[in-house]
């Protein structure tokens, strides 16, 4: 799977996405191998920690580097899973 133009503004769920710090309160979620990359800015983030697991649902957008998953809210946010935490 690669985001494209065709997933601009359509809502997408990751499952399982590795959580990984980019200075806080932004976060990247990364999936697997595949070329999809969340992006969260959360003013309350809801206990990230790097090498935890978690899904997102948000709408894709188009960046100047790429079409990414990006959310604005920990809402966004289900099934934080803590124990891969600094692993």
């Amino acid at each position: 799977m690669v985001l494209d133009e065709y997933f601009e503004g359509k809502l997408v769920r990751i499952e399982g996405g590795t959580v990984r710090p980019q200075g806080v309160p932004r976060w990247y979620v990364d999936y697997g191998s595949l070329s999809v990359r969340g992006q969260l800015y959360a003013a309350d983030s809801p206990g990230l920690c790097s090498g935890a697991t978690v899904t997102i649902e948000a709408p894709v957008q188009d960046w100047p580097d790429g079409y990414f998953v990006v959310s604005d809210y920990s809402s966004d946010l289900t099934m934080l899973d803590q124990a891969g935490c600094g692993q």
